[in-house]
């Protein structure tokens, strides 16, 4: 998955979360971990970016958001919490970076 997922220029993936080897997880699991971390990384660009005020970067991010609304942890999240991560964005599309950087706090 980190092979197909895009990241941000200049981000790297960060180390896999510690799984329990002989335990036995949901079909996709692995796929989840690897986009919620990189929607982690765009977020976080996104944020860097307005602060920056890069618009280039910002409009990349932006952009991003269409792609990142199709990923299994936007889609697997219920109505409030999808309507939550469309709140971020909508503020961030009008330079308010704050939701971004308080949803980055929460990435591993």
């Amino acid at each position: 998955m980190r092979a197909v997922v895009p990241l941000p220029p200049g981000a790297t993936y960060p180390p896999l979360p510690s799984l329990d080897p002989g335990g036995a997880y949901q079909a996709g699991h692995g796929r989840f971990i690897v986009e919620s971390q990189a929607q982690c990384a765009w977020f976080r660009y996104w944020a860097e970016a307005i602060a920056e005020d890069d618009q280039a970067a910002i409009d990349r991010a932006s952009a991003m958001w269409d792609e990142i609304r199709t990923w299994s942890p936007f889609a697997n999240t219920d109505a409030a919490g999808r309507q939550y991560l469309e709140s971020i964005v909508e503020r961030a599309r009008l330079g308010d970076p704050s939701g971004l950087r308080e949803r980055v706090k929460s990435c591993a």
